[in-house]
């Protein structure tokens, strides 16, 4: 299930291709009953690369998601902690794509938790409105706001920060490992010879004129531009995210009252006539473009990788920051580490976190290796001051600090993806109006919201 689960979240090479699975909210939460001690909260460092943490002991479960394990040379990290530590006695759980899409590990650990119990220690692999927009409600799992110290949240990306907190108490249940970030991915080439420029359009409207002399240039045997646009987060929300100040409600809810939700609409539809004909698949438009079939396209940056993959060439494919609308913005989501509350040994979970995953060759590993961004500014800033900086997250950073987040609850899951992708597929596909797609999707969610409000 976890297969359904982040082949709409964040496809990556490493996961296979399917649409999110749907389903109502796991049932009530475990009666609350006394827990192992939480580990005492370390002094301020440097963020969290120079943070002190109290050094755990024992054994520690360290449950982590298959497909990370694919990517990062997770046994040399391990190992290299280990050795530095050898009072923590580390046993790696693989945790299969089936059981880990939000709805199994959910059900997985409520189970548990009734029993007094965890079946880990600390999980590594869940994004904060997936796993944790569902755990945190039925009290499933550790806060981390008094595990670490102000330093180390201010050290996140400011959109980070925000990302990791549910909506519900405003408390965050995850630490940040991993961020994918959107951008403009293009082939220079073919701006040049189509356009008469190889630098990159800014904004939607330049965009817009871009894919028109495309277009104009190569027919049907290139594509002008692409997007996932059958999922919500792969294009309406950072889209709208360049045009609203307010993309999400105060309840964490999308924010379609917001005359920008119609503009965003607007732009999709002018946009449509240029995309591949494979962009109502999930990754269509990236396979388009890794075959050669595409100028332009708005992913995060492994699916740059993916391209380099198949044997694009190199030197004519750039990734810069997303397009601009009435403002800077994007969407992005971060994986990372969460801590159930039934965990026998918190410390030494902690300890792992900060001192396992977040040393400079993780750091290096997952950016140069993996292209994924670290969501901490010590991190990053460490990577640049040794001239690590990979030459595509420049143009991303700033927009971890920028973009609103997906926000921490399950909203998103249970309601707004599946309304928005009927419903826009209605419109592109059956000439439903812009007008009734919006109502009738502001409708949905609101009912479907308000439904989920009464459990």
């Amino acid at each position: 299930m976890r297969t359904k689960l982040l082949i709409a979240l964040c496809t990556i090479a490493v996961v296979a291709s399917v649409p999110f699975a749907f389903g109502g909210a796991p049932g009530p939460a475990p009666t609350a009953t006394p827990q192992t001690a939480a580990p005492p909260k370390p002094s301020a460092g440097k963020g969290i690369m120079g943070v002190d943490v109290p050094q755990g002991k024992g054994k520690l479960r360290v449950g982590i998601y298959a497909y990370m394990t694919q990517g990062i040379d997770f046994k040399r990290l391990v190992k290299k902690y280990t050795n530095t530590y050898p009072a923590v006695e580390i046993q790696v759980i693989e945790i299969p794509g089936e059981e880990s899409a939000w709805q199994a590990i959910t059900q997985k650990m409520q189970l548990a938790a009734q029993q007094k119990r965890a079946d880990w220690d600390i999980v590594i692999g869940p994004t904060p409105f997936v796993e944790p927009g569902a755990m945190a409600p039925l009290g499933l799992l550790t806060p981390i706001d008094d595990l670490l110290p102000r330093d180390v949240f201010e050290d996140m990306y400011t959109g980070v920060r925000e990302e990791i907190k549910w909506t519900g108490n405003g408390k965050s249940y995850l630490v940040p490992w991993w961020s994918d970030v959107f951008g403009l991915i293009y082939r220079p080439s073919m701006l040049k010879e189509a356009v008469g420029t190889d630098k990159a359009p800014e904004t939607w409207d330049e965009i817009l004129q871009y894919a028109e002399k495309i277009k104009a240039k190569y027919g049907n045997k290139i594509a002008a531009f692409g997007a996932d646009w059958t999922f919500g987060h792969r294009m309406f929300i950072p889209m709208l995210n360049t045009l609203s100040e307010k993309p999400f409600t105060d309840d964490g809810v999308l924010n379609l009252d917001d005359p920008a939700a119609r503009k965003t609409l607007e732009y999709m539809m002018k946009l449509y006539p240029y995309m591949p004909a494979t962009a109502q698949q999930s990754l269509g438009s990236s396979k388009a473009f890794q075959s050669g079939g595409l100028a332009m396209e708005i992913y995060w940056q492994p699916q740059l990788l993916r391209a380099i993959q198949a044997k694009q060439p190199i030197e004519d494919m750039k990734m810069v920051a997303f397009p601009k609308g009435t403002k800077t913005g994007t969407i992005f989501w971060t994986a990372g580490a969460i801590i159930p509350t039934h965990s026998t040994n918190k410390g030494a979970a902690l300890h792992f976190v900060v001192k396992g995953m977040y040393d400079y060759e993780a750091v290096h590993d997952s950016n140069v290796n993996n292209w994924k961004i670290t969501p901490f500014k010590s991190a990053m800033n460490g990577l640049k001051d040794k001239g690590a900086l990979p030459t595509w997250a420049s143009g991303l950073l700033p927009a971890l600090d920028a973009a609103k987040p997906i926000p921490c609850n399950a909203y998103y899951l249970n309601v707004e993806q599946t309304a928005m992708q009927e419903e826009l597929e209605k419109m592109f596909l059956k000439g439903q109006s812009i007008d009734a797609t919006l109502a009738n999707m502001k409708k949905r969610i609101a009912d479907g919201v308000a439904e989920m409000k009464k459990k």
